[in-house]
């Protein structure tokens, strides 16, 4: 129960501060990928690019967006 009203308040939290539906704000941070690319020169891991407005979501919740390149190992 105390978990479902957490989830609750930080998603009214969110829509507060971006000024935003849940289902507007999801839907943006769903198109967020993280891929594995693995080639004769080794493996990345990065996120997709982060449109503009993804960006904005993440500036006005005051979270830090993930970064471009999350690991890098080359062969």
């Amino acid at each position: 129960m105390l978990l479902c009203w957490l989830a609750l308040l930080l998603i009214r939290v969110a829509e507060r501060r971006t000024g935003q539906t849940w289902n507007r704000i999801s839907t943006q941070l769903g198109r967020l990928h993280e891929v594995t690319l693995t080639g004769d020169a080794g493996q990345i891991t990065q996120t997709t690019p982060l449109s503009s407005e993804r960006a904005t979501l993440y500036r006005d919740c005051g979270i830090k967006p993930p970064p471009r390149i999350t690991t890098a190992d080359p062969a």
